[in-house]
């Protein structure tokens, strides 16, 4: 059995809000569709069939389009906001790493450093884009690309235990 978390704020937000307890109750049907399914952001059109009472009932479907919290595709439906750090703000660092903007980030720097680890300069096959400023606690540059540089694995894992490090001397 999987599980799907929702921030204890979702049924404030102004999405939800937006598409009313139906529609509220259709994106967490559709979040348990997705995660039980394994389909990504994609929930099929012919899935309404199992998530709701009144499938041919389009009204509670357009609401969350309208809402943006869906988006019509073809042969079904996207989950708007699926990967976006936005919708979540207090996700884990996990769930943060694969979101929209953290992966364009994460590409954005690794390719500006052509993939070189800029502490050493090799390139050691694994490269890890690293905050120079943290992400926990500099929220507002965590996708700024002069805010990242690319690191070796060895290099990366070094640079975090010397931070540890002089952390536990302060």
């Amino acid at each position: 059995m999987g599980w799907i978390k929702l921030d204890d704020q979702f049924r404030n937000h102004s999405k939800v809000l937006a598409a009313g307890p139906d529609g509220a109750w259709l994106y967490v049907c559709g979040l348990c569709y997705i995660s039980q399914h394994g389909t990504g952001d994609f929930i099929p059109a012919r899935a309404l069939v199992e998530l709701m009472e009144n499938p041919d009932n389009d009204v509670v479907w357009l609401r969350l389009i309208r809402a943006n919290l869906w988006r019509k595709v073809q042969d079904g439906f996207r989950i708007a906001d699926w990967l976006n750090c936005a919708i979540m703000p207090n996700r884990t660092t996990q769930e943060a790493r694969k979101c929209r903007e953290y992966i364009a980030w994460r590409n954005a720097v690794k390719l500006r450093d052509l993939d070189v680890c800029q502490a050493c300069g090799e390139w050691q096959g694994e490269s890890h884009a690293h905050h120079i400023l943290p992400w926990a606690s500099f929220p507002r540059d965590r996708f700024d690309v002069d805010n990242g540089l690319t690191l070796c694995a060895e290099c990366h894992k070094a640079l975090h235990r010397e931070m540890r490090e002089h952390a536990e001397m302060a």
